[in-house]
């Protein structure tokens, strides 16, 4: 006859499992906890993924920023540098421009006469260089006295030294017909004489010398002839007047005291207008 009494299993060491329904409802709470673990760990380890990569996007956003501003600053130097080297050369080559004009002009002035006022002595002349300068025309006053000793060539005594055309600037003298030489140096001489002869109808024709003659006289007594030029003219009967143009122009080494004049053979022939004779020199 078969007994209702359950087993009993603590004689072997193992106790059976509890198969009640309260014992089973924990086991399905517990089962349910377990199982949104990982859930809950995969929710958070995202959560501090997405934190951290925010938080480097915005350490990276801010540093973006910083170099942004660095380079904008550094351009903003850069222009300000270019600016003012561009201004800087401007300003060099305004100077560069102004100091060559002005060595242009001041060469210029020294060696080309343009008179500013007719009425006074011609002033232009560089301040800078001091250089001796001088140029007479030909002047009106008798110059009868003229020296006809030498081979029938006559000295120009009167040149007009201030009036008009003329000037004498930097220490350059005039005495009786002489240029004195201030200084020693290179000078540029020059002269030219302009001959106008009344050629009356119905005479024969003549044949004219005509020299012309540039002399420098130092301490010796006796002068040097620097420059010379001759011609023979003869005229048409058929001109009234007879016209002819010698001129000189040469470089020499002058001392202080050296004196320089013009001579020329007849002096009756020789026109004396401002603009047709004259006769200068300048140091170079």
């Amino acid at each position: 006859m078969l007994s209702n009494r359950q087993p009993s299993y603590s004689n072997i060491g193992w106790d059976p499992p509890d198969l009640s329904p309260q014992t089973a409802e924990k086991k399905a709470q517990i089962g349910l906890k377990s199982s949104k673990c990982p859930v809950i760990i995969a929710v958070s380890l995202c959560s501090v993924v997405n934190a951290a990569v925010l938080s480097a996007g915005v350490c990276l956003w801010v540093e973006f920023q910083r170099e942004v501003d660095s380079l904008q600053q550094s351009y903003t130097k850069l222009q300000e540098r270019q600016y003012q080297h561009e201004g800087l050369n401007e300003t060099a080559l305004q100077l560069a421009v102004e100091r060559r004009l002005t060595a242009l002009r001041e060469q210029e002035e020294g060696t080309i006469w343009l008179p500013t006022d007719r009425d006074t002595p011609f002033r232009n002349v560089s301040r800078r260089t001091h250089k001796p300068t001088a140029h007479l025309t030909g002047s009106l006053q008798d110059n009868s006295l003229a020296d006809d000793r030498k081979g029938g060539l006559s000295k120009i005594r009167s040149w007009e030294t201030r009036q008009g055309l003329a000037t004498l600037a930097n220490g350059m003298r005039h005495k009786r017909g002489h240029l004195i030489i201030p200084t020693d140096g290179l000078y540029f001489i020059y002269s030219q004489l302009y001959y106008r002869f009344l050629n009356p109808p119905k005479t024969e024709s003549k044949t004219y010398q005509l020299i012309h003659y540039t002399y420098k006289q130092n301490s010796y007594p006796k002068p040097l002839q620097i420059m010379k030029s001759a011609r023979n003219t003869c005229w048409s009967k058929n001109v009234e007047f007879g016209l002819y143009t010698s001129y000189q122009g040469g470089v020499f080494r002058l001392q202080k005291g050296d004196r320089i004049w013009v001579a020329v053979s007849n002096m009756s022939m020789v026109c004396l207008e401002e603009t047709s004779s004259y006769f200068g020199a300048f140091m170079i």
